[in-house]
């Protein structure tokens, strides 16, 4: 009892471990967790996305701010060289200085454009009362012409520009006071006070460009001469556009960028400055601010980012590519084991359908078994394991279980042991078996003729042979005369057909196809009437109808035609067949081709008590023989020529009847003789007045006006030979084959217009 309660108990465990994971809790379990899963990725992914992004736009934005400071540090150095220069040649001549002084900046070999400066200056400080005197002084000694403008006030000093880098802008703002516009003066007030370098609000240097943003900054230059009182000389200017500096650092990145720059001393809140001042105030979360020194002053840079994927990359809170994925792969896993949960129970209720099912067959076979009329014997391994009791009456047992566990070999006769062995290593090949005779014996010891059939069945699981035995003792006589019937009907040479009582044509062997050139496909189903050729009247066939169902026979030969439209001439026999009741349900036809054989008619002359005209080929006869050498003709590529000879006006007789047994007598000698000695011909009476001859491909060829004229002249001489008075008027018409035509009908038809011609 423990025991059947502990297997009752791990059945059950089994069972509930079965029902765990055929339920759907483990698919919504696997798409939850790996939903999760996904999302944490996603996110883990995206989040050192943005880390790189964040990486490289730092690098790109400290790269930037270093070259934009790399170039405004070298104003510092170009304004302190401006300097030296003045300072190291206090007394020389301005022309000379001038000179110097673009000599020197040209040397330095800087491209001042991709700096943003737009001029490099040093504008004199001039006191309002040595104004005058300056003004006259520097043009008396140069040949440029010095004039300050715009005009100053009289009480007020002037800084005038005096030596100015790029050559081509001096001449034009030579002698322009800086002291004329008011944040010019401011910064040069600011640089006179404190006596350090000096950056100007921003102001406009290049009025044409709307969104320039330009400065200068102011280096002043004291003297330092010993002995004697220090005295401010005036500033060492430098003039340039932030905006082009800004744009010019920005040419060489590879990611756009926006840069905002905040002069405090401006606005906190307004760029001085917007490289992009069509995106307005828009935020963006890739901005960083830098500050750059310019002299003693700061500007503030902002810098953000402008790159669409970037900055895409940098907002999203997932990776796409690995959320994609891991939902799809999370999906296809939930989607294949919930298939494998579906098709589990469904192959479940399948087996169990398949177990009811092959139960229920099992019964049926059983069932089958018991009501087949056939004896059936099922076994395994050569062992019986199922017969019916047909096999058990068959073998000479009382009931089917004396043959049970029984083994084959058993009922199987010493002879024919080697052909069970052999049918039985064909059958487990799965090589298909055909029904074979094989001697079996009874229980008894009786040997007995059976026909055996064999086939693998499934049996309880098992591979198992089903063996049906019919005893054929009586039938081997019937059996043996059936395949030699089979055999006479496939080998045999004479063309055999056999119809049914009304005609309809059931059976043809190969013969038949070879004779008439129908298959059997074209022949079945038709009648005869298919290879009639037309020249039997419904008298001929009447008859022979009426013979064959009368009398169950009849004999004779019959002009047919074949498929390719070609005569024969036929040798039939056509016998009826009756059942039991004596009732023609069929007729068989054997047929053999004679035209050959019918062409034999040496001897013209009939026997006695015939008639005279008997023996002649009539025109069916010649047209088949003709049509046979016409083939020959064809087919060896030779001429062959058709004649026919017309005889009319023959003497006239006191006797009508004794006339027409003159013309027939005649016409037969005629016939006879006329045929050429050097030519194979052929000749056939067609009516009373006409002969026609075919002469051999074979033979020696002639033109056909040479037998023409040699059938005329036999024809002639016999003529006058054989009938005494007036001569006849023979007419002869010669058609030769190809040019003429192609088939014996179209020759007959020339040649009798060729003779009625004549």
């Amino acid at each position: 009892m423990q025991l059947d309660a502990k297997l009752d108990e791990n059945s059950r465990e089994s069972t509930r471990r079965h029902r765990i994971w055929q339920s759907p809790f483990l698919a919504i379990l696997i798409l939850v967790s790996g939903l999760s899963l996904s999302f944490y990725l996603s996110a883990q992914a995206a989040q050192q996305s943005r880390e790189r992004i964040q990486d490289r736009f730092q690098a790109t934005v400290q790269q930037t701010t270093r070259v934009i400071q790399e170039k405004v540090d070298r104003f510092s150095l170009l304004m302190m060289a401006g300097r030296g220069l003045l300072l190291s040649n206090p007394s020389l001549p301005s022309a000379e200085f001038n000179t110097r002084w673009h000599r020197m900046f040209g040397s330095f070999q800087v491209d001042y454009g991709n700096l943003g400066v737009v001029g490099l200056s040093f504008t004199r400080f001039i006191a309002a009362h040595e104004r005058d005197t300056f003004v006259a002084d520097f043009n008396r000694h140069n040949t440029r012409t010095l004039n300050i403008f715009p005009p100053p006030a009289d009480n007020q000093p002037s800084l005038a520009v005096l030596h100015l880098v790029p050559k081509s802008i001096e001449d034009r703002l030579l002698g322009y006071d800086l002291m004329s516009e008011e944040r010019r003066r401011q910064s040069v007030l600011e640089t006179m006070r404190t006596g350090r370098m000096v950056l100007s609000r921003p102001l406009s240097l290049l009025p044409t460009d709307i969104n320039s943003l330009d400065y200068l900054q102011m280096l002043p230059v004291r003297s330092t001469a010993e002995g004697a009182t220090e005295r401010f000389l005036g500033v060492v200017t430098i003039g340039f556009s932030m905006s082009m500096l800004i744009n010019s650092s920005l040419e060489d990145l590879s990611s756009p960028m926006r840069i905002q720059l905040f002069d405090t001393r401006e606005s906190l809140e307004a760029p001085s400055f917007d490289t992009h001042p069509e995106l307005g105030g828009t935020q963006n979360l890739l901005t960083l601010t830098r500050v750059i020194d310019v002299g003693k002053h700061s500007l503030t840079l902002q810098i953000s980012n402008l790159n669409p994927g970037a900055n895409a990359a940098f907002v999203r809170r997932h990776d796409t590519a690995i959320l994609t994925s891991g939902i799809s792969l999370t999906l296809m896993l939930t989607l294949i084991f919930m298939f494998f949960i579906v098709t589990r129970q469904q192959a479940l209720q399948l087996s169990q359908k398949k177990a009811v099912r092959a139960e229920e067959m099992y019964q049926r076979y059983k069932s089958l078994l018991a009501q087949s009329p056939e004896a059936i014997v099922v076994h395994v391994d050569g062992q019986v394991e199922l017969a019916n009791e047909h096999a058990a009456r068959l073998f000479g047992c009382s009931s089917a279980k004396e043959l049970y566990h029984r083994s084959i070999t058993d009922l199987i006769h010493p002879s024919s042991l080697e052909l069970v062995q052999r049918r039985r290593a064909r059958l487990t090949q799965n090589c298909p078996l055909e029904p074979a005779e094989q001697l079996l014996v009874r229980i008894d010891g009786q040997p007995f003729m059976a026909e055996v059939s064999s086939s693998l069945i499934n049996y309880h699981g098992q591979n198992a042979v089903q063996v049906v035995f019919r005893d054929i003792s009586t039938e081997k006589p019937s059996r043996l005369e059936a395949r030699t019937a089979k055999i006479l009907l496939e080998y045999s040479r004479d063309a055999l057909m056999v119809t049914d009582s009304k005609g309809r044509i059931e059976l043809v062997n190969p013969a038949f196809q070879r004779l008439t050139g129908y298959s059997a496909r074209h022949a079945l189903g038709r009648t005869p009437d298919l290879l009639n050729a037309g020249h039997h009247s419904s008298d001929f066939f009447y008859q022979l109808w009426s013979s064959a169902k009368t009398d169950g026979l009849w004999r004779g030969d019959i002009v047919n035609r074949c498929r390719n439209g070609l005569l024969y001439i036929q040798e039939t026999d056509i016998h009826a067949l009756r059942n039991e009741d004596l009732e023609i349900t069929h007729f068989v036809c054997l047929m053999r081709d004679v035209t050959e054989q019918r062409n034999g008619f040496d001897e013209l002359q009939p026997p006695a008590g015939e008639a005279p005209h008997a023996r002649l080929l009539n025109r069916l006869h010649f047209q088949a023989i003709a049509e046979k050498m016409l083939r020959e003709a064809k087919s060896a590529q030779n001429p062959a020529s058709l004649s026919i000879a017309r005889i009319s006006q023959l003497a006239e007789a006191t006797d009508p009847s004794a006339r027409e047994s003159l013309d027939t007598e005649w016409l037969l000698t005629l016939a006879k003789a006329a045929k050429p000695a050097a030519l194979d011909t052929q000749v056939a009476r067609l009516n009373d007045q006409e002969i026609a001859f075919v002469v051999n491909p074979d033979a020696v060829a002639l033109t056909p006006q040479s037998l023409q004229h040699l059938l005329q002249q036999r024809l002639n001489e016999l003529s006058n030979a054989l009938l005494e008075g007036t001569p006849p008027i023979i007419t002869i018409g010669v058609a030769q084959f190809p040019d003429d035509g192609q088939d014996i009908d179209t020759l007959m038809l020339i040649a009798k217009e060729r003779c009625e011609q004549k």
